[in-house]
């Protein structure tokens, strides 16, 4: 291949040295010894089954590996051919002058000591009958029928109408012109049909609650009926903590709620804020507090009477008590914003620096709906964005300008177990884990068997590679994590020059360019506060360590010096 730029020599040398590092720390690593190493794979134990045959035993056999580099031998290749040597197998056989059953080691006799004579077998041989025939059988069965008393009948009647009834039919044995019917399911879609209506009857008449409470509530109490959810509500107790992890360094500062529960009577209710084990302030509440959240700029309690207590960190009351229309049930504070989810399944999320609704009222019907799931977590962003992660393994955030849920990570995660990059991006995030690493530590994994079936799948690996990348991609957007953004980015981009997809590149680096004229239309520069065109400098290099994309590196490096100069 004819290289037409000079840059793209540089990008190949740095691209190779990267490679060349990469395999020397690779072999620095030591290598660690197999569990099975060791064991004796070259012996095999030789015993008689009960009817004569030999039967060959392997003493062990070692495990496959884990991780198939690929599709299995015999599909691989066009041409399998056999071959055979003269050379005698290294294998030791070991004769043994046992009778063993089908599935069972044979015994050792070096293990006891005991004579013979008064040893029981363990198992004994299997007798050999003559064959009998068909027309004998029938007739044992029709007589074992004719046999049968009215009393079993009746007994199995009852059962029948307790059980499923399977549909009947006949099947007719012909054996020396003799004719015998046997009752077997000939119409399997018939019984399959009406199996499932009585399970769907059944689930219909008896719908399983969704449970959408905290693992460290109460969730006896909670409903789903229709349209409506039941959130449980904490139940009151004598102290509440919070300890503010944001606040400066070498402060230990803790929001304290204590509630009069003993008191007789009308009683005050206090929350104490302390920093370094002094009482810095003090505030009283006329109601007792089921609730407490705090960070670095407010303090905020749930009461029972369904009102909501917001104090500044200096212990200022910011404005009076908002009532709402069911009873808290979780409360969470970042910042100057605040969530709140209520016992109905309504979810708020207000700025109190503004003293604004960001989020008002969203149900959280649409994500609890299905299977019985509960509320893992939940937390408001530094940018008011909430996220809800349920015990199912699914996340999911609400979004502003489309007025709809948005899922960040799925329950099942099958994309994520076929590609052949997880887990590689959320590593090159940064040091410290973002959110989005968070989430996807949360979901569930799957069994190594479907990534098994991808890399058999070449096709389906790409496939759904792309799509996991293409999911962090827009997930790290939507929740506006700026370091797991650029991460997921340049990592989308680089598996794309590597597997020569072309359009995709020039889709993603059009986007980045923007317009290189005036146009009516407008265009944001920036996203999540990173300059769009910086991005795509530090992209090309990616697209250039792919020889075929050379032309598409040097259009785009071109358009940018243009507009460098201008």
């Amino acid at each position: 291949m004819i290289i037409e730029n000079p840059a793209m020599l540089q990008l190949q040398a740095k691209k190779k040295a990267e490679e060349e590092h990469r395999e020397q720390s690779n072999r620095a690593m030591p290598l660690k010894p197999l569990p099975y190493e060791g064991c004796p794979t070259n012996k095999q134990i030789e015993t008689r089954t009960p009817d004569g045959r030999r039967r060959i035993t392997p003493l062990f056999i070692a495990p496959q590996p884990q991780d198939m580099g690929g599709s299995p031998e015999p599909f691989s290749v066009k041409n399998v051919f056999s071959s055979s040597s003269e050379q005698k197998s290294k294998i030791v056989v070991e004769k043994k002058n046992e009778i063993t059953s089908a599935g069972l080691p044979p015994t050792d006799k070096s293990e006891s000591n005991t004579p013979e004579k008064n040893k029981t077998p363990e198992f004994e041989p299997t007798v050999i009958k003559p064959a009998v025939s068909q027309v004998e059988k029938a007739k044992d069965v029709l007589g074992a029928r004719m046999v049968t008393s009215s009393s079993e009948k009746d007994d199995k009647a009852t059962k029948e109408k307790d059980s499923v009834k399977p549909c009947k039919a006949a099947a007719v044995i012909r054996d020396a012109g003799m004719q015998i019917k046997q009752r077997k399911p000939d119409n399997v879609k018939d019984c399959a049909k009406r199996r499932r209506k009585e399970r769907d009857k059944d689930e219909t008449e008896s719908p399983a609650p969704v449970p959408t409470s905290t693992t460290d509530r109460d969730t006896s109490s909670q409903t789903y009926s229709g349209s409506t959810l039941q959130l449980p509500v904490p139940k009151t107790q004598r102290l509440l903590q919070a300890t503010i992890s944001d606040c400066a360094e070498n402060h230990q500062v803790k929001v304290i709620l204590e509630n009069n529960c003993g008191s007789a009577g009308r009683a005050l209710h206090t929350v104490k804020y302390s920093c370094d084990g002094k009482v810095v302030w003090a505030a009283a509440l006329e109601s007792k507090g089921i609730l407490l959240a705090a960070s670095r700029n407010i303090v905020c309690v749930g009461c029972e009477n369904r009102s909501i207590i917001v104090l500044s960190s200096g212990g200022r009351h910011l404005l009076p008590s908002m009532i709402m229309s069911s009873s808290p049930s979780l409360l969470q504070c970042t910042a100057h914003y605040v969530m709140l989810i209520t016992a109905d399944g309504s979810m708020f999320v207000w700025n109190m620096q503004k003293q604004e609704a960001i989020v008002k009222g969203v149900s959280l019907l649409p994500v609890l709906f299905g299977p019985p799931a509960s509320i893992q977590q939940a937390l408001v962003t530094d940018l008011g964005l909430p996220v809800v992660s349920l015990s199912t393994g699914a996340s999911y955030t609400y979004s502003l300008g489309l007025s709809c849920w948005l899922q960040l990570t799925s329950k099942e995660g099958l994309n994520a177990a076929c590609s052949s990059q997880h887990g590689s991006l959320m590593r090159d995030s940064g040091p410290k884990p973002g959110l989005l690493h968070q989430l996807h530590s949360m979901q569930k994994r799957r069994g190594k068997e479907m990534q098994t079936l991808c890399k058999t799948s070449p096709a389906l690996q790409q496939a759904s590679t792309v799509s996991h990348l293409e999911g962090l991609v827009a997930a790290a957007l939507a929740i506006g994590s700026v370091q797991e953004y650029k991460a997921c980015l340049l990592g989308y981009m680089r598996y794309l020059s590597q597997e020569g997809m072309e359009s995709r590149l020039r889709e993603v680096c059009d986007t980045l360019l923007g317009p290189t004229y005036k146009t009516a239309t407008e265009w944001n520069p920036y996203v999540l506060g990173l300059k769009k065109r910086q991005l795509l400098q530090d992209v090309l290099p990616l697209i250039g360590s792919n020889l075929q994309f050379q032309r598409l590196y040097t259009e785009y490096q071109r358009q940018l010096d243009l507009l460098g100069k201008t």
